[in-house]
């Protein structure tokens, strides 16, 4: 779990919002080096759906252009990744418990858990990164 809710956001967003979203921002317009830089974070998480990971790095890449601050687009992947964590454990546990069955309705675990975690991660993101509560006290660790 800290290896996904802490060192995975900390490492990727230093590669591809720190590193590989600036070298692109000096050859290109803004958005199709969020694009870009979206694709290639996509591409290198092959086991999981390419386009909610694509529209993720989508995210963070605004995150961190909007910011200019990398520790928003980390705090943003930290919360992205400890709510997959947490909906799969919780999605685990019902199904164990018998609450659920996982291959009646398919859209049922959407519905208890995925739409909960989209609404806390974009207030939570509007919270602290649109109104800056969080990051004014953040020294940026942009270039």
């Amino acid at each position: 779990a800290a290896t996904s809710t802490i060192l995975a956001p900390i490492s990727e967003e230093i590669v591809f919002r720190g590193w590989l979203f600036n070298a692109l921002r000096r050859r290109l317009n803004p958005w199709p080096a969020i694009i870009s830089s979206s694709l290639v974070f996509a591409a290198i998480h092959p086991p999981l759906s390419f386009v909610t990971t694509f529209l993720f790095g989508t995210c963070a890449a605004i995150v961190y252009f909007k910011t200019s601050n990398l520790w928003a687009s980390i705090l943003v992947h930290a919360l992205n990744n400890m709510l997959i964590s947490t909906q799969s454990v919780t999605e685990h546990i019902l199904i164990q418990a018998g609450l659920v069955n996982d291959s009646n309705n398919p859209m049922q675990m959407a519905f208890m858990l995925g739409i909960p975690s989209i609404l806390a991660t974009l207030w939570l993101g509007h919270y602290l990164v649109i109104k800056k509560r969080f990051f004014n006290l953040l020294v940026s660790l942009s270039p």
